[in-house]
């Protein structure tokens, strides 16, 4: 069986098609590209590039219900200023869409990722009674998912000694 390499996949290939100078960035997008899809479950990534800034960006959807975002995926050692994040807020957009924000995708040498959400303007809080049932669904997700884990594995077990009940009294009939 022959190894699958990062370099055969076709949106690396796409993103490498882009006329983007910076390697490392395009190679960036791509690993925050498949984190999104691959650990963080985004909807409808796509790559997108900026002639302006000469750079890749992604866009996708967080959840099913969630509006597309844009995420700027840059290098840990990319050096940021206030100027730098007004002119990226400015150019890099799709077309056709209009968003309040970003997330900028920093990636370190050993490929962690921090997603570090940017706003144009204050953004208004959410309700109190939003944040703490936020709060509440957060908490009970684990439990809850603990809870589904538990109920299947006592049913497994549960069929496993009724099929072997079932086959010792099918044996002492022979």
């Amino acid at each position: 069986m022959t190894a699958v390499r990062y370099t055969d996949h076709p949106v690396y290939k796409d993103i490498l098609d882009y006329e983007s100078t910076d390697k490392l960035q395009s190679h960036i997008a791509f690993m925050v590209y498949m984190q999104l899809c691959e650990d963080k479950s985004w909807w409808n990534v796509s790559t997108h590039y900026c002639e302006e800034e000469s750079t890749v960006f992604l866009s996708g959807h967080a959840s099913k219900s969630k509006p597309r975002e844009i995420i700027l995926p840059i290098s840990v050692d990319t050096k940021i200023s206030q100027a730098i994040i007004t002119k990226w807020m400015e150019k890099i957009k799709l077309p056709d869409y209009e968003t309040r924000g970003m997330i900028l995708a920093i990636s370190g040498n050993d490929s962690s990722t921090v997603f570090y959400k940017l706003t144009d303007g204050l953004v208004p809080p959410e309700h109190p009674d939003l944040t703490e049932w936020k709060k509440y669904r957060h908490e009970e997700t684990p439990d809850l998912r603990r809870h589904h884990v538990t109920e299947q594995t006592s049913l497994y077990i549960h069929n496993i000694k009724q099929q072997s009940l079932q086959d010792e009294c099918e044996s002492e009939h022979k």
